[in-house]
């Protein structure tokens, strides 16, 4: 794979990535190989993401680590684990596209034709916890209880008024046993804050049976969040409110994603990573000094713990905290990254059986990165998702500009002592000599290691 230099970063010219893919089979080929790759094609739809209904020939490519990946004749064969029939449907992952040819190197059986499929919709999986904190787990295996929530945006009703709100609050709590309300954002975030309202509605039970709907909508209405949210009417914005499935994660998959398998569901692809990660991807669309002036403020002021995290992985291993003081510094706001968020997902609900059971998610795969529940775009709000990015341009560019005069309590006009602050002088290449001398005093020893936080 080649790369070209263009202005300050790279224009990669090789495989383009598409991420992950659920394919429903049409066909196989088994007397395809194409280079580079073990036997076979799979031919088919994709279902979900941003090639939902495209038709596509995947081929697995041969890697030295997927020995043991399923491979084309094993989906085609009846007597093989992984046979899918045509109908039926195939997860792939690190799916690339090059030279007019499309590969993956993993894959796995999805779902049978008879499936019931989640396509293509937001949704979100995350460990759930007691009143006291503690983990939630499965009596009969103890493993976790996953929460799993399925946004229905092809349902979403726009309401301008309370009364609007409250009658589409009762009708969707009606059919649903919950519901995600979400405003239109208030104009001119302020550094690069994305201050959207939104809030989950819950029916909840009483004595074994659902709660009245009338309670849940009161109870909505009274809430925190669904004060802010009836607000936003109030004042002339339009909030979209949809149902929202809440369930939890098979038994069967919670057991093995606590032992760290990904066959049914890998939690990573719901992890945001925090405040550094998308620090780390909207700092490289910056000038190099600007880049380089700003890590290096960040270093000068950093724990020994944050200098350690950041020697090992940049932004991306710092922790949020960490994070936030260092722009709060300077008087900037972020917009708030859950550690959890949605995804755009395709997966598989089952139900436990018998009359009145209930529904839980079997397996599912992300086919975006996760985003905290105010970035999900809705009908009166498409432009959620570039909002929420350009919140971290914005606060990069702030900041930058305010680091020349320093911390707000150092400035001279703040009534708070300077204690000899000077202004950084950005340094050219990728980073300053001020960064370099910080991170040149941190002791090997206090490196963190994998499994410590603030690598996360």
């Amino acid at each position: 794979m080649q790369n070209e230099r263009k202005g300050y970063g790279f224009r990669r010219t090789g495989p383009r990535s598409l991420g992950n893919i659920v394919l429903e089979i049409n066909s196989f080929d088994l007397t395809a190989t194409p280079d580079g790759c073990y036997p076979g094609m799979v031919s088919g739809r994709v279902l979900g993401g941003a090639l939902n209904g495209k038709n596509l020939v995947i081929a697995i490519r041969k890697t030295r680590t997927n020995d043991n990946v399923p491979k084309v004749p094993d989906f085609a064969s009846e007597t093989s684990m992984s046979f899918t029939e045509p109908g039926g449907t195939i997860a792939f992952e690190n799916v690339r596209e090059f030279g007019g040819r499309i590969f993956a190197t993993w894959a796995n059986k999805f779902a049978d034709p008879s499936s019931d499929l989640r396509i293509g919709m937001p949704m979100q999986v995350s460990p759930t916890y007691d009143r006291q904190g503690n983990l939630r787990k499965f009596r009969h295996n103890n493993a976790t209880i996953y929460g799993v929530r399925i946004l229905h945006l092809e349902e979403s009703q726009t309401v301008r008024t309370a009364g609007e709100l409250r009658s589409a609050a009762f009708e969707v709590l009606e059919q649903s046993n919950s519901a995600y309300l979400a405003a239109v954002p208030e104009d001119g975030q302020s550094a690069g804050n994305f201050d959207r309202a939104t809030c989950f509605a819950w029916r909840g039970w009483v004595n074994g049976a659902p709660a009245p709907v009338d309670t849940a909508v009161e109870s909505l209405l009274a809430s925190e969040a669904g004060q802010q949210v009836l607000a936003a009417v109030e004042v002339g914005k339009p909030v979209d409110i949809m149902p929202m499935e809440s369930i939890v994660l098979g038994s069967k998959a919670a057991e093995s994603v606590d032992q760290g398998q990904n066959s049914a569901v890998k939690m990573n692809s719901f992890r945001t990573g925090g405040l550094g990660m998308r620090l780390s991807t909207a700092i490289k669309r910056m000038d190099r000094s600007a880049e380089s002036m700003i890590e290096g403020a960040f270093l000068r002021s950093a724990s020994s713990a944050a200098k350690s995290a950041f020697a090992q992985k940049g932004w991306r291993g710092i922790w949020d905290r960490d994070v936030k003081r260092f722009f709060s510094m300077y008087d900037i706001d972020l917009p708030i990254v859950s550690e959890f968020g949605f995804a755009v997902s395709t997966g598989v609900v089952k139900s436990f059986g018998g009359e009145g059971a209930h529904d839980f998610l079997a397996k599912a795969r992300a086919l975006t990165r996760p985003v905290p529940r105010e970035a999900i775009p809705t009908p009166s709000c498409q432009q959620a998702l570039s909002l929420y990015y350009e919140g971290f341009s914005r606060a990069l560019e702030n900041i930058s500009k305010a680091i020349p005069d320093g911390p707000s309590e150092e400035r001279p006009d703040s009534g708070w002592p300077t204690s000899g602050w000077k202004p950084p002088q950005p340094q050219p290449g990728h980073r300053s000599k001020d960064v370099e001398s910080a991170l040149s005093e941190i002791d090997d020893v206090n490196l963190a290691s994998p499994d410590d936080p603030l690598a996360i």
